[in-house]
């Protein structure tokens, strides 16, 4: 909240209040490790190499884990 305010020569005072909303409407930006598409032979073990984030809000990081 912004508040203005001004007093004339003779003591009269005028206020007014300007709101600010800080909107979010920027989706976080997921990137995987590697290439998108992994073929691996049936029976081989798999070792995910995870994802990184960026946010405007939360900063950056690593996703260790996949959610599905």
């Amino acid at each position: 909240m912004l508040e203005y305010s001004y007093t004339d020569q003779a003591g009269n005072t005028g206020t007014n209040i300007r709101i600010a909303h800080v909107v979010n409407t920027n989706a976080p930006i997921v990137t995987v490790v590697g290439s998108d598409s992994v073929t691996i032979e049936f029976g081989d073990d798999y070792f995910e190499s995870g994802a990184t984030r960026t946010d405007i809000a939360d900063g950056s990081g690593f996703i260790a884990s996949p959610t599905s």
